[in-house]
């Protein structure tokens, strides 16, 4: 890492990850060992196989999100995206209904979007190394996160369940998954505080959510 910072954020969102995933699974940290699916996407091995996880980090926090099943998250740290890059990624549908969406609103409308996205991409485990286009989610601000349709796969959305939320430090965030009836568990603090005795952590917030 060319910027010490980067290398510090890096280390320390593994390592926020270790100890998420040995609090959740009951394994120690350092015993868990990790392999790559077939797209890429990391995978627990051994007696921690069932587990499921996802990290993403923004701005120099971290989220980390467990389940049994595929699971996607995607932070973002609230900023500008432009229009005419961000409009590549929307399907026809999402154009229309970015449309009627007030000036002022729209970037948040386009902040959503990508979180939305990758959070779907991390979970179907080949990140943003998809047709973006051809998946559609929800834009209006009053509507709440969810994906409305997989153009490569007719019907499939409606076995999504995509759960938006917001975090400290302006950040703003989704997480996804291919199962129904789920909801956020916020993860508990104390899995993290072994972070505070690392010399490179002081300044480094990381957070965590289940």
């Amino acid at each position: 890492f060319r910027d010490p910072r980067d290398g510090a954020r890096y280390r320390g969102s593994h390592a926020g990850l270790r100890l998420i995933l040995g609090h959740v699974t009951g394994e120690a940290p350092a015993r868990l060992r990790f392999t790559h699916g077939p797209l890429g996407k990391p995978q627990l091995v051994g007696a921690a196989a069932a587990w499921e996880f996802s990290l993403s980090h923004a701005a120099g926090f971290a989220a980390v999100a467990v389940a049994t099943f595929p699971v996607g998250v995607d932070i973002e740290a609230k900023r500008r995206m432009e229009e005419g890059v961000a409009e590549l990624m929307l399907a026809p549908a999402e154009q229309a209904d970015l449309a009627l969406i007030p000036p002022t609103m729209r970037q948040a409308a386009l902040l959503a979007m990508w979180t939305r996205k990758e959070a779907v991409g991390k979970a179907m485990g080949c990140g943003l190394d998809m047709a973006l286009d051809r998946l559609r989610v929800t834009l209006l601000p009053q509507a709440p996160a969810a994906l409305l349709e997989i153009g490569w796969a007719p019907g499939e959305a409606t076995q999504w369940h995509l759960a938006a939320f917001e975090a400290e430090g302006g950040l703003v965030g989704t997480v996804a998954a291919r199962r129904r009836g789920w909801r956020l568990v916020p993860g508990e603090a104390s899995a993290l505080s072994p972070l505070r005795a690392l010399p490179w952590m002081p300044g480094l917030p990381t957070q965590g959510g289940g």
